[in-house]
């Protein structure tokens, strides 16, 4: 029987999969710092999304092992400190690889096009006001041309470049601090 503890289910709006072993499955909506060890205490897998879990705290949770990080980042948990001490830890993978590509694209686009300095503009009227209905106050710049360095190569970067190129940007790579290469698109 594995207990799992889920401590910010709320922050996660999906239907998230129980596992098919004998479980006991606890969610809570939040968790403050401060709450983190009572709530995982005797805990075998912990579920988070964005509770951090720090060697300080990980030490004084013997029973844990396996977190489960509800979200494509890591940073949250001390993956050192997990090595060392042989609990397993996973995230989603692929998650959002279009919709975060897509995303990333359409606020390049604003940018690129001025969108929120026209929008402030046409709600003051500005566009009522300019001679021919037409005004060019803010200058309006293509993607196509344009550079675009991502750093690492996971799928969201994958799919960031992907569209990039198909705007016809310049997509150049680059690896975390330290990395010995940079790691080839695909």
């Amino acid at each position: 029987m594995y207990d799992i503890v889920f401590l910010d289910r709320d922050t996660v709006v999906a239907e998230v999969g129980r596992p098919r072993c004998p479980h006991r499955w606890q969610d809570y909506p939040q968790t403050r710092p401060e709450e983190v060890l009572p709530r995982l205490a005797g805990a075998h897998i912990a579920v988070v999304n964005k509770v951090e879990l720090r060697a300080a705290t990980l030490a004084q949770l013997p029973d844990l092992k396996l977190i489960a990080i509800s979200a494509t980042g890591s940073n949250n948990v001390d993956l050192d400190w997990c090595r060392q001490h042989g609990v397993a830890v996973c995230n989603v993978r692929g998650y959002a690889a279009t919709t975060v590509p897509e995303h990333a694209l359409m606020l390049m686009l604003s940018l690129r096009r001025q969108l929120l300095a026209y929008r402030s503009d046409i709600a003051a009227g500005r566009w009522q006001q300019a001679p021919g209905f037409c005004f060019f106050d803010h200058p309006i710049r293509d993607l196509a041309g344009s550079t675009l360095v991502i750093v690492g190569s996971g799928s969201l970067g994958l799919g960031v470049a992907r569209l990039a190129a198909a705007f016809g940007m310049q997509v150049l790579r680059a690896e975390r601090k330290g990395a010995p290469t940079v790691r080839p698109g695909h």
